[in-house]
């Protein structure tokens, strides 16, 4: 809980946030072998877009050893539309209904 007229951070002040974000984003990325690529969805990734092309994300995500290869080789996109996730399930359902 804040106290009243406490600041709160703006998403550029999260770099630590990006950074582990990053690094787990690798770690999903490996264990389901998405070759097909990596997509960050949800309301704050459009919003810390640039922080998220800055290399403490990108090499958060890659370390990861002698993975590295297999993670660089993997690319990363940020969905930007904010009713995808209602396309998505609109699309299903119309599959569902056929």
């Amino acid at each position: 809980m804040r106290a009243v007229g406490e600041r709160v951070p703006n998403a550029s002040q999260l770099v630590p946030v990006h950074a582990a974000g990053g690094a787990e984003a690798g770690n999903l990325a490996l264990k389901v072998l998405a070759t097909g690529g990596i997509y960050l969805g949800g309301g704050m990734s459009p919003r810390i877009l640039t922080d998220l092309e800055k290399p403490v994300f990108l090499e958060a995500l890659r370390n990861k050893g002698r993975l590295r290869g297999t993670l660089t080789n993997m690319p990363v996109h940020v969905i930007l539309n904010p009713d995808a996730g209602l396309l998505g399930t609109a699309a299903y359902g119309l599959t569902m209904s056929s």
